[in-house]
């Protein structure tokens, strides 16, 4: 019962990283913001989980496991509740950086309190649902989403978790005390505050590279001079009390490398995509926001319900094969997408999900992969460097779908004007007939736009899967060499 509810805590968090993603159209509706800006609302998220998770080990070692999973829940409860009740897009960002900054203490501490009530015997199983609640959020996040704002106002997204988060703490209030601090391994305030302003200031970097149409092309240099300022601030901090953000030596492991690498990568791609596909059912496609949960549901099922047998797989040798078969059902899923038109029914828009549900639970063992040679002791730095690359990919990647899309879309409508569409076959330009086709170009070009997207998601997905088999196939005829030799 404690595990059920660590997991049911766990996936709640982890899942805030996607759940918002349907709900953009509704936020900035009703916030009356632009659609595209609205990713600020899953950016923030990134950046306080981001900003987060280095500084986790440090401040258990400051305060004490117990301590810091009560403080970090607490504020979690607390900011997951302010979002809900945000009457204004500044105070839902602000609320969602809290959210984040408390999201990335919680996700990495119950992967410990999960192994403890696992067992020593079942610590791998503890680690595949562990690694499953990670993976399957990206997929299953949005369907929660689309099933809320189908009945229920945007921010019962947010105060819907309350009483889910309550319930589960106290399962599990055992774990929680408030027990004295240790001042000699107190982190450096400073040197976390540097590091979460380097985040927002590489987030602003991307904001202005991808929003240049009404500002001038040095805009982002300001904001790029302050994040490498603040990295090299923090970086003093950290020299002077002699400690590290990160226990740097686990990338001398290569299995630890390329695994954590290919997961972090997938995680990343597999938002971005989600986010994106969803805008065009919303936006391009005008589908209600029920139409989409049905969409997204049955891949969310598939990888909810398929993650978990998979975590009971005993004989470890398969992994890395149902890995691979996973990139290639994520690589097929995003095929199909490119297929797609304007003119599709709901079966036709939730094969690529059902397809994606599969590849996503497949590649669920990447986490258990990445730290299955290490020791015991170092499993906790090492997802604290992998969340980490995790989050910065997501971050980076995200804001370039949400805003490409847009992008993309105007870039294909004007090459369609260049092209003569709206021009009559005397040559001359017919206003009327442009503004009735509009509406048509405007559908096609977020759908060519959706199209590109995709297609560079797959060259990076053949990329990773090459990488993985290169190293699958290098590791099988070593191992084989070794035992001929023997």
């Amino acid at each position: 019962m404690r595990l059920l509810a660590a997991y049911l805590i766990l996936l709640v968090h982890v899942m805030d990283t996607s759940i918002a993603n349907v709900a953009l159209l509704s936020v900035t509706n009703n916030l009356m913001i632009d659609a595209y800006d609205g990713y600020w609302m899953i950016t923030a998220f990134g950046v306080g989980m981001a900003t987060a998770i280095p500084f986790v080990p440090r401040v258990v070692d400051w305060l004490g496991a117990a301590t810091t999973l009560t403080l970090v829940l607490g504020l979690s409860i607390l900011s997951i509740a302010l979002c809900g009740v945000a009457d204004s897009f500044a105070l839902l960002v602000l609320s969602r950086l809290l959210q984040g900054v408390t999201s990335g203490g919680v996700a990495l501490l119950m992967q410990k309190l999960m192994m403890n009530y696992a067992g020593p015997e079942r610590r791998a199983y503890a680690l595949a649902l562990w690694t499953s609640a990670i993976t399957i959020s990206p997929v299953f996040g949005p369907f929660i989403g689309a099933f809320v704002i189908s009945f229920l106002d945007w921010h019962w997204l947010f105060l819907g978790q309350v009483p889910i988060l309550v319930g589960a703490a106290m399962v599990i209030h055992d774990e929680f005390a408030l027990t004295p601090s240790n001042p000699e391994k107190a982190p450096s305030l400073v040197s976390l505050c540097c590091f979460g302003g380097a985040m927002l200031c590489m987030e602003m970097v991307l904001r202005e590279i991808l929003t240049t149409e009404y500002r001038a092309p040095w805009a982002p240099l300001p904001w790029a001079g302050g994040t490498i300022v603040l990295l090299a601030q923090s970086w003093l901090r950290q020299r002077r009390t002699k400690s590290t953000l990160f226990d740097w030596q686990l990338l001398r492991n290569s299995a630890y490398l390329s695994y954590m690498l290919s997961a972090s990568i997938l995680s990343a791609i597999t938002l971005c995509t989600s986010v994106v596909y969803t805008m065009w059912l919303q936006v391009v496609l005008q589908l209600g926001v029920l139409d989409v949960a049905k969409v997204l549901a049955a891949g969310s099922l598939i990888a909810g319900g398929l993650t978990a047998l998979i975590g009971c797989i005993k004989n470890k040798r398969w992994l890395p094969l149902i890995v691979t078969a996973g990139m290639a059902c994520q690589i097929t899923s995003f095929f199909l997408v490119t297929r797609l038109t304007t003119e599709v029914s709901l079966s036709d828009l939730a094969l690529p999900r059902i397809v994606a549900g599969f590849g996503v639970a497949l590649c669920s063992p990447l986490g258990y992969l990445s730290v299955s040679e290490l020791e015991a002791n170092r499993v906790l730095a090492a997802n604290s460097l992998g969340m980490f690359v995790r989050t910065m990919c997501a971050n980076i990647l995200v804001p370039f779908g949400s805003e490409g899309l847009g992008r993309l879309a105007l870039l294909v409508g004007a090459l369609a004007l260049a092209d003569g569409f709206g021009v009559r076959h005397d040559g001359a330009y017919d206003l009327g007939m442009a503004r009735q086709l509009h509406g048509v170009l405007a559908t096609l070009s977020a759908t060519v736009a959706l199209h590109v997207i995709y297609w560079i998601a797959i060259a990076v997905q053949c990329l990773l899967l090459l990488l993985l088999l290169r190293r699958n196939v290098w590791h099988l005829v070593v191992s084989r060499t070794g035992r001929l030799a023997q």
